[in-house]
């Protein structure tokens, strides 16, 4: 009788561990299946977005710089945006420069801001969603430097990156 008492208390025992190592591998594999799929719509939306400079244009310290979204995702969170600037000063000397974003139009000297986004650049109007990038739409930025570009033939180059690490360049002159 207590063999069987024994027996029976250990076979509990065994149940009991089964059902949670059970759980915790049930747990394991649901957590890895979520992040999978999360690196694969993070992958799908990575795919489907995309940046195209337009034009470039720089006066008294203030550039200019037109993009459109040619891919077939919105993008937004501008605060997130990586905008570098590689440049050449009056004095000919190289300044490569990370500028945060704000939300102060005009922005303030090493900083860029988003000073508008529509169907089209030239018509200055936006019909969808607002302060998004949707496909298709333009949008202009505009960066200040506390440095006065040179110019002439100096070449500069601007770089943006989204939060999902899609990133356009273009060069431009100051006039």
């Amino acid at each position: 009788m207590v063999n069987v008492i024994v027996s029976l208390f250990s076979v509990a025992i065994v149940l009991v561990g089964i059902g949670f190592f059970s759980q915790s591998g049930f747990s394991s594999i649901q957590q890895l299946t979520e992040a999978w799929n999360k690196l694969e719509n993070r992958q799908n939306e990575r795919a489907q977005t995309n940046l195209q400079f337009l034009s470039t244009s720089s006066s008294a310290g203030q550039v200019d710089l037109t993009l459109k979204n040619t891919g077939q995702e919105p993008i937004r969170d501008f605060d997130s945006w990586d905008l570098v600037v590689d440049y050449f000063d009056s004095a000919g000397k190289r300044w490569s420069l990370w500028l945060p974003y704000t939300a102060t139009n005009p922005p303030g000297a090493d900083q860029w801001t988003v000073t508008g986004i529509y169907m089209t650049a030239d018509t200055k109007s936006e019909v969808f969603q607002p302060n998004i990038l949707d496909p298709e739409e333009e949008m202009v930025i505009e960066f200040a430097l506390s440095s006065t570009l040179a110019g002439g033939s100096a070449s500069h180059k601007v770089l943006v990156g989204t939060p999902n690490g899609i990133t356009a360049s273009s060069f431009f002159s100051a006039p």
